[in-house]
């Protein structure tokens, strides 16, 4: 549990770090797609963590709205995630609703043909890295 698990028992901190964990597990059982799709959560999880941080919850879903967000918020002066700006590098993810350019809920409908290992393996690398950059060097210094 984070320090900012909510009353309906969000904790978009420890979302991320159990969506990339799955995503990892599929990825080794060669389900390339599942680990895929989850690392969209892993994104969003960690892009509400740094809204929830600075401005409060968001309910937003589009991973593109999301991110412009926080990297709005965040790069403003005094806010407690600027420290951790440069996890953006690793934001590339982009959100596509139909799943053909980017991430979209819809590909939790496709085949394990869709993606390919090494697109796969690319996706989770960059969640990995995310996470590492942001969630979890806030956890290091006591953020969350």
């Amino acid at each position: 549990m984070s320090k900012l698990k909510q009353m309906d028992n969000s904790d978009f901190p420890e979302a991320a770090k159990k969506h990339l964990e799955d995503a990892k597990s599929l990825f080794i059982q060669n389900r390339f797609t599942g680990s895929a799709y989850l690392t969209g959560y892993v994104y969003e999880c960690i892009l509400k963590t740094f809204l929830q941080i600075d401005k409060g919850i968001s309910k937003i879903h589009d991973l593109n709205q999301l991110s412009s967000e926080a990297i709005t918020c965040g790069s403003l002066t005094g806010k407690k995630t600027a420290k951790y700006h440069r996890a953006f590098q690793f934001n590339k993810v982009t959100y596509d609703k139909n799943g053909k350019q980017g991430w979209g809920e819809i590909i939790r409908y496709f085949d394990e043909e869709f993606l390919d290992e090494q697109k796969a393996d690319k996706w989770l690398t960059d969640a990995e890295n995310f996470y590492n950059a942001s969630i979890r060097q806030m956890k290091l210094d006591g953020l969350v």
